[in-house]
């Protein structure tokens, strides 16, 4: 009688495993419950979290044709504008001309002119009309890239109550945004340019002077001041 009731229980203890594997199995999946073993992928560096984007838009300037003559003020923005348009490698210049501007050839050849003396190629400089009427402007344009990141303020958790050794959701922001800010050419964040030759004399002679021994230092004669060498 005991050996019946033994061998009883073992088999409502075989039954009842697949039956306790298959709740389990069901309660990881019950709507509403929260999977700890889910595989969210958290970034953990700020150039993740704030990534420097670079696109392409249109510098627009309007050159007033009340006049045919430029005034110092204007020629100093149109000069300015080309700088601008040089240092960022612009393809082409578009000056655009109203159709009905009394002034607008002469302003549009003055504005070429100052083009071409501040080095934009003549061959990058096009020349364009639009419909506008005696006073509409002479709007010169060019492309040039941009480099954004998000904006910035997620203080969305108190960095003073937390216990998990974490970046907080803000960390890096402000350093992605002057990086943006600073860069030079914002083409260069998706594929930096070719390095310059090496100066093969001042190589040799840092390499004499490293076997003499002497000071490799580069001589005082050579050093350029910084506020010199933007201005050029």
């Amino acid at each position: 009688m005991t050996k019946h009731f033994a061998n009883r229980g073992s088999f409502l203890l075989r039954l009842a495993l697949p039956l306790t594997g298959a709740l389990a199995l069901g309660a990881c999946s019950a709507p509403g419950m929260i999977d700890p073993y889910e595989n969210t992928y958290v970034s953990q560096v700020h150039w993740e979290s704030y990534p420097i984007e670079v696109g392409k838009g249109t510098m627009k300037m309007e050159v007033p044709t009340t006049s045919a003559h430029l005034s110092p003020t204007q020629e100093e923005t149109v000069v300015r504008f080309a700088q601008q348009a040089r240092r960022t490698e612009a393809s082409q210049v578009v000056v655009s001309s109203p159709t009905g501007g009394a002034h607008a050839g002469a302003v549009a050849g003055k504005v070429a002119d100052l083009l071409a003396s501040e080095g934009i190629p003549p061959r990058a400089i096009v020349n364009a009309t639009y419909q506008g009427g005696r006073t509409a402007p002479v709007v010169v344009t060019f492309a040039r890239h941009f480099a954004s990141s998000p904006e910035c303020g997620d203080w969305s958790q108190p960095i003073t109550e937390t216990g998990y050794n974490e970046p907080y959701a803000n960390f890096g922001c402000a350093q992605q945004h002057n990086i943006a800010a600073l860069v030079a050419d914002p083409r260069d964040i998706n594929v930096p340019r070719t390095s310059t030759p090496p100066d093969a004399m001042r190589r040799s002679q840092v390499l004499t002077d490293y076997r003499t021994p002497a000071d490799t230092a580069t001589p005082a004669t050579d050093t350029v001041v910084i506020s010199d060498a933007i201005g050029q």
